[in-house]
């Protein structure tokens, strides 16, 4: 059966589990071991995230000249990609100023 995560509020977390599919009745999920299916009431999704560097990959070996940030590098919240951004565009064409 699947790894489950034990809580006090007797909530089940299914680690390691890929998606398979959600219908009214559960979820069907699948582990190195099989698929599996989970009755259940409600679902709550949390997926993790991985960077996605294919296309800063991709223009380097065409020789461009890339300044990678937000969820190439590390995926993130919105305002640490904003901030990411504005201090690269900082130092593009000799500076930017926001007065």
């Amino acid at each position: 059966m699947p790894t489950t995560v034990p809580n006090r509020l007797g909530v089940k977390l299914y680690v390691g589990h890929s998606v398979i599919a959600v219908t009214d009745d559960g979820v069907t999920t699948a582990t190195s071991d099989g698929q599996h299916f989970i009755p259940t009431d409600t679902v709550v999704a949390a997926f993790g995230v991985r960077p996605n560097d294919s296309l800063t990959r991709a223009l380097q070996e065409r020789g461009v000249t890339v300044e990678a940030i937000g969820d190439c590098v590390e995926p993130a919240k919105v305002g640490e990609a904003v901030n990411a951004g504005y201090l690269v565009a900082t130092g593009i064409g000799g500076g930017f100023r926001c007065t």
